[in-house]
């Protein structure tokens, strides 16, 4: 009888799914436990002083890693002598930062996988950008990434487990450290998704506030 685990074999797969599809739930529902409490401002952020330069060498230290295995190159352009302090809140970052880079893996379809994070420092605030040389995104759904729930091809999204509200908690996290997020992205190219961080002003002290 078709889907019946009438064997071993069937069984171990059934539980495989099983579990994938477990993990997944758990995903989600952290995702919208996240997003519900950033939207109903009730994520307190713990603000501190880091260098941005030494944050993202470590991440992506972290991230070749995990995924060297796939083939993927991870780059971080910035000049060593800018020393890029600015203040954030490291959890809170590093959700955005794995966020859009997870965005970025899904999408990667060349033999030669890449993705760089970039630093281009101006007057009061840093632009962190990352760029990948995935697929691309079509002009006509750029502009809904960060909604929640939105999802560019949702049969695509659904076979990568994508639950649309990453890039929409991306853009909250963003916005609840005084900055802002934006996509540009070229059909066969890739993908660049930037976001700005103030810069660390000389005396200014570590602080925590609720996001508003």
């Amino acid at each position: 009888m078709d889907g019946v685990a009438n064997t071993p074999e069937k069984t171990q797969e059934y539980i495989k799914v099983i579990f994938a599809k477990s993990k997944e739930l758990d995903h989600l529902i952290d995702e919208l436990f996240l997003y519900s409490k950033l939207d109903l401002n009730k994520i307190t952020f713990h603000f501190e002083t880091i260098n941005i330069r030494a944050y993202l060498m470590d991440f992506i230290e972290e991230l070749t890693f995990d995924y060297q295995k796939d083939g993927v190159t991870f780059t971080l352009k910035a000049e060593a002598k800018d020393p890029y302090l600015v203040k954030v809140d490291r959890d809170q970052l590093k959700r955005v930062l794995i966020n859009i880079v997870g965005n970025s893996l899904k999408y990667l379809d060349k033999e030669n996988k890449k993705i760089t994070l970039s630093i281009i420092p101006k007057t009061n605030h840093l632009i962190i950008q990352i760029n990948d040389n995935g697929s691309g995104i079509p002009e006509d759904v750029l502009p809904h990434i960060f909604t929640n729930f939105f999802k560019a091809d949702p049969s695509r999204d659904s076979a990568k487990g994508g639950s649309g509200l990453g890039l929409a908690i991306v853009k909250e996290i963003v916005k609840g450290h005084g900055g802002s997020v934006w996509a540009e992205s070229t059909m066969g190219e890739g993908t660049t998704i930037s976001f700005t961080l103030n810069r660390k002003n000389e005396g200014e002290q570590s602080e925590e506030h609720t996001h508003n």
